[in-house]
């Protein structure tokens, strides 16, 4: 099997038409069709900070009463962001893997697997932490 026979998911013959727009950009990192590096860089780096940045501005503001709510929605929307940016990281370094041991010669997908393990760091950090805030809350 060669580099050639390796197919980004989602790159079949019926996808020779690109679609645009907001829900196709997140469908395609869902599925882990961009390279690796826009993958981890743009969509889960620069993703969750501008999240977290948003969510941490709107915390420290003056919330009226009643309007709880949206503070609840935009925490929601940050575990979104980073489940979507580590879903399409992790297909991405697969398919980076792939292509890296089908090569010839095989070639060493360092990128890839650290990419996997920064992901695992990143989850572990993430549960470890909302176990905490649970905690807090209950204890």
């Amino acid at each position: 099997m060669n580099e050639s026979t390796i197919e980004q998911p989602g790159a079949g013959p019926e996808s020779g038409r690109r679609e645009d727009g907001l829900r196709a950009y997140i469908g395609r990192h869902w599925r882990g069709e961009n390279g690796l590096a826009y993958a981890f860089w743009v969509n889960f780096v620069i993703a969750n900070a501008v999240v977290m940045v948003m969510l941490d501005i709107v915390s420290r503001a003056a919330i009226p009463e009643g309007a709880e709510g949206w503070l609840d929605l935009l925490y929601v929307g940050q575990i979104a962001v980073f489940a979507w940016g580590i879903v399409g990281v992790w297909r991405s370094s697969g398919y980076a893997i792939a292509v890296a041991k089908h090569s010839r010669p095989p070639r060493v997908a360092f990128w890839a697997f650290a990419a996997r393990a920064w992901i695992v760091f990143q989850f572990g950090f993430f549960a470890l932490s909302l176990v905490f805030g649970v905690l807090e809350i209950f204890v």
